[in-house]
């Protein structure tokens, strides 16, 4: 069975995944959301399909839940899951899933969690660097798992125990879309790289005078802040003087848009 990875990765959790599964799954092909997303028609052409994301405010990222609804499946006819989160306790997004394939006639076979490190700097700082290594170790056992289950066919849905709580949060976060931006700043240790402006997978970022100005389609992915060299981004008052992060394994060139 021929399969397509479709992910969406700001700092290489998701992207790690799904190069993982591939090392392990036959004829299998990574395609990036962001990427396709411009595309007047989207079709998936193989029999298996897999959607690999974050979870954004405990659900669906909104390029995913826009990417989904987009996407033909009519020749699919298996379809999996899979969100990497820092934690599963509060997620909504494989009900979100659902609801999108129902709208299609499909089903959702198997999802699945991968605890590997949540990147929301206004919430909390990065765990110690001897605790980022051992779960990522750990995230890799875990997709060794899903790797074998997907292979021998299982069908089986992580439990989203939270997923009521998890929807509120959701909602309300979506519904401020249009200002997720504006806390967002850039101080003067900038020095107008645009790593930013290539990372960005909505273009929502754009250079003036050499310093990044957003445009207000954000999703709030935080790319920019974590990929910034100087840490001259910063989201609110918390973010300043915390540790920025991108998975060990994935380079940052994979990660910006028309780069891969």
């Amino acid at each position: 069975m021929n399969t397509t990875l479709y992910y969406l990765s700001a700092a290489g959790n998701s992207l790690h995944i799904a190069k993982k599964l591939r090392e392990t799954m036959k004829n299998t092909t990574l395609c990036s959301i962001p990427e396709l997303l411009s595309s007047a028609q989207l079709t998936a052409s193989s029999e298996s399909v897999g959607f690999i994301f974050p979870l954004h405010y405990f659900g669906l990222p909104l390029l995913v839940e826009k990417f989904i609804q987009k996407l033909d499946l009519t020749n699919t006819t298996c379809i999996f899951a899979i969100a990497s989160c820092g934690s599963p306790v509060f997620s909504d997004a494989f009900h979100q899933i659902r609801k999108l394939l129902q709208a299609k006639n499909k089903v959702l076979a198997a999802s699945f969690h991968v605890k590997m490190i949540s990147i929301y700097l206004p919430l909390s700082n990065l765990p110690s660097t001897d605790k980022v290594t051992k779960r990522l170790i750990a995230a890799d056992k875990r997709i060794k798992e899903i790797s074998s289950a997907l292979t021998q066919g299982t069908t089986t849905n992580a439990t989203e125990y939270m997923y009521l709580p998890s929807r509120l949060m959701h909602n309300h976060w979506t519904s401020r879309k249009a200002v997720i931006d504006q806390k967002f700043s850039c101080d003067i240790s900038c020095r107008a790289c645009g790593l930013c402006e290539k990372i960005c997978p909505t273009q929502n970022i754009h250079l003036q005078d050499g310093r990044p100005v957003w445009q207000h389609h954000c999703t709030e992915c935080l790319a920019c802040l974590h990929v910034c060299p100087e840490k001259a981004i910063n989201l609110g008052h918390h973010t300043k003087g915390r540790t920025r992060y991108h998975h060990p394994d994935i380079k940052i060139s994979e990660l910006l848009r028309n780069e891969k």
